[in-house]
């Protein structure tokens, strides 16, 4: 066993190797990320072109930032260096793949009823009295790509 001192003799060349490898560019997105009313048509248009499955359009990107662990290097560079790791295979799985998270299926009629509550209760006091503030937030999140702004559509 090696001790928190010792060095392995491969960590620094499997590092160097990891640095010198060319990273592809990533690709366009398709989203627009501003707060407007062309981007939200934009945006609905786009996702209403793969039925509204928004698995589709992430896999249909995935050479974008909004593929499955865009923000790190591509798996097969860091393989190298993580494999050895006791969660290597976990952490691998959730870079290809994102993470899954357990989630309850939300009946139609409990949906309705959540939407009729928070249609009851209107909106929170604070985004009625600090407007302007809720409208930087939302639009820096929205220009950061964390917020994709969209159309309303409702159902007749």
């Amino acid at each position: 066993m090696v001790s928190n001192s010792e060095t392995p003799q491969w960590f620094l060349p499997t590092i160097q190797a990891i640095l010198h490898q060319t990273i592809p560019t990533p690709l366009a997105v398709p989203f627009m990320f501003k707060l407007s009313d062309k981007a939200a048509a934009h945006n609905t248009k786009l996702l209403e072109e793969y039925n509204f499955n928004m698995q589709e359009v992430l896999e249909a990107h995935c050479h974008s930032f909004m593929g499955y662990g865009s923000e790190f290097r591509p798996v097969h560079m860091i393989e190298p260096l993580l494999l050895h790791h006791q969660n290597w295979s976990y952490l691998k799985l959730q870079l290809q793949q994102g993470s899954k998270w357990p989630l309850k299926e939300l009946l139609e009629k409990d949906r309705l009823e959540k939407n009729l509550e928070f249609i009851r209760r209107e909106n929170h006091k604070s985004a009625v009295t600090h407007h302007q503030a809720l409208k930087d937030i939302v639009t820096k999140e929205i220009s950061q790509g964390l917020m994709i702004p969209l159309q309303i559509q409702c159902k007749n």
